[in-house]
């Protein structure tokens, strides 16, 4: 074996090593990704379907909708973190938002979701 032989095994090495380390990011990456994707779901199917109904009941754009259902959800967030009841909440939201309390708790388990 040559010099030359050794240059090469060690340089065929060192791409090995950085193609391992590369896919060892990439999957690491896609794990991120499907873990932030599965966190996101409960988002889109109990959030929307509260803004939906509001939004066909009320009349409401997109933007106003998220935005009721969302300053309620943050300000229930808020209390609840402080020690507060969630299901104190439920009251308040059926109140609120004239919907069944079935409602809620998909914002209750939504919140309880993103804790």
């Amino acid at each position: 074996m040559s010099i030359n032989d050794l240059g090469k095994i060690r340089y065929g090495e060192f791409y090995i090593k950085a193609w391992l380390s590369i896919a060892y990011v990439s999957v690491k990456k896609l794990i991120h990704f499907f873990l932030a994707l599965i966190r996101f779901m409960p988002y889109c199917i109990y959030m929307i379907k509260i803004i939906e109904t509001i939004m066909e009941r009320d009349g409401l754009s997109l933007e106003d909708a998220t935005n009721q259902v969302e300053a309620f959800k943050a300000e229930m967030f808020l209390d609840v973190t402080q020690g507060g009841d969630i299901w104190a909440w439920e009251e308040l939201f059926t109140s609120e938002f004239q919907l069944e309390p079935d409602f809620f708790e998909d914002l209750a388990i939504d919140s309880a979701l993103n804790i």
